[in-house]
C-alpha cells in the first residue's frame, strides 16, 4: 500500500505547498495585519528546525556513547518540534483570514472556528482521522499535560545500538507501567520514519484546506507562478538521512508497519511515495543475532519502587540477552 504526496516542481523534494508560498507576493493577504511572517516564512522556519533536530537525533543514535550521551532530550525536542509545526499550520491559516477588528491572543484554531472559517475544522478533522497523526498527538499531549514520561531501552549488538521507547504511566497499585502494551515499545527507527510521513501528510492537508478557503474569500488573489526559487534542499537532507538510518527495529514490532519514502515522477509532476512495509524476520535477524545486550531506565522519582515493562518480544534463550536495569535510586540530575 502506498500514499503519494505532490512535491515541488523544480527539485521535487519539498511538499507542493512550498511552491504556492513562493508565488505569494510580499504583503498579500492579511499576514501583515495580523502581525505574522509571510506564510512561507512561517513554514520554512518551523520545518527547518524540525528537520534539523531529526538529523541531530539520528546522528546521536549512530554515534551513541553510553557514558556521554542521553538520547531522551533529543527525541523529546523532535516531538516538540513536530507539534510546533502542527500548531503553526493554524498560524499560516490566519495569514489568509479576512481582516477582523480583534486578533487572536491564544488558540488560533478556536478563533478561526469561532469566526466561521471551516478550514481550521477541516484540518483538525482530516488529521484526527489519520492514525499516525492521532497516535503522535496523543503521545505529545500526554507528555505536555501530565507527569507521564517516556522511558528508553537500548539494544546492543557487536556492531550497533538500537533504541526503543514506551510511555510510562502510574498504575493502580502504587507502581508504574507501560501506557498500552499493544503499542509499545516502539523503535526510534520506526518512529522517525513515521514522523517523516507526518510532515508530508500535514503539509498536504494544509494545502488542500487552504485552496477552497482562498477561492471563497480572496478570489482576486489567484497566485500560481512562483516569484522565487523554492528552497527545499533540507527535505533532501531529511530523505537522505532517514534512508541511510539503520532499520533497527525491535522484536515485538514483527509484522508491524513502517514507512519507506522514495521520490517518483508521474505525468510530468514530482511526488514522494510512502510505502507501508511490514517488519519481517530478515530485518530483525540482521540486528538480533546473539550476543545481544542492552539496558532500560524506569522511574527514578524517589518514591516508586515497583514497575512493569512492556513485552519485548524476547523469545530466545535468556542467556542470549543481558538486559540491565540502569535506573537510579534516588533520582540523579540529568
Amino acid at each position: 500500500m502506498t500514499e503519494n504526496f505532490k512535491t515541488t516542481s523544480t527539485f521535487g523534494f519539498g511538499p507542493a505547498i512550498m511552491d504556492y508560498f513562493a508565488s505569494i507576493p510580499e504583503g498579500a493577504f492579511s499576514y501583515n495585519y495580523y502581525h505574522l511572517r509571510h506564510p512561507g516564512g512561517i513554514y520554512n522556519l518551523v520545518i527547518n528546525r524540525l528537520i534539523t533536530d531529526i538529523i541531530i537525533l539520528d546522528d546521536k543514535i549512530k554515534n551513541y556513547d553510553e557514558q556521554r550521551d542521553d538520547i531522551y532530550p533529543y527525541f523529546r525536542i523532535v516531538l516538540y518540534d513536530l507539534f510546533k509545526f502542527y500548531d503553526s499550520c493554524f498560524e499560516i491559516m490566519l495569514c489568509f483570514a479576512p481582516v477582523h477588528d480583534d486578533r487572536p491572543e491564544t488558540f488560533t484554531d478556536r478563533w478561526l472556528k469561532k469566526k466561521g472559517y471551516s478550514y481550521a475544522k477541516d484540518f483538525i478533522d482530516a488529521t484526527a482521522n489519520n492514525l499516525e497523526v492521532r497516535f503522535s498527538k496523543k503521545l505529545y499531549n500526554n507528555l505536555k499535560h501530565t507527569s507521564n514520561e517516556i522511558r528508553f531501552l537500548t539494544v546492543n549488538n557487536p556492531e550497533s545500538t538500537g533504541f526503543g521507547y514506551w510511555l510510562e504511566v502510574a498504575g493502580g497499585d502504587g507502581g508504574v507501567e507501560c501506557e498500552n502494551s499493544q503499542d509499545y515499545p516502539i523503535s526510534i527507527a520506526r518512529e522517525i520514519r513515521r514522523i517523516q510521513y507526518i510532515i508530508y501528510k500535514l503539509s498536504d492537508v494544509l494545502f488542500e484546506v487552504l485552496k477552497p478557503h482562498i477561492k471563497t474569500y480572496f478570489p482576486q488573489e489567484n497566485y500560481t507562478v512562483p516569484l522565487k526559487d523554492t528552497e527545499d534542499s533540507f527535505f533532501l537532507q531529511l530523505l537522505d538521512t532517514i534512508n541511510k538510518s539503520p532499520e533497527f527495529f525491535l522484536l515485538n514490532e514483527k509484522n508491524k508497519v513502517f514507512y519507506k519514502a522514495n521520490m517518483v515522477e508521474k505525468d510530468g509532476c514530482n511526488f514522494i511515495e510512502f510505502s507501508k512495509n511490514y517488519i519481517k524476520n530478515e530485518a530483525l535477524n540482521k540486528y538480533f543475532a546473539p550476543p545481544v545486550s542492552g539496558g532500560f531506565i524506569n522511574s527514578s522519582d524517589g518514591y516508586t519502587r515497583k514497575f512493569s515493562m512492556p513485552h519485548m518480544g524476547v523469545i530466545t534463550d535468556k542467556s542470549d540477552w543481558e538486559f540491565t536495569d540502569k535506573t537510579q535510586y534516588p533520582p540523579k540530575l540529568l
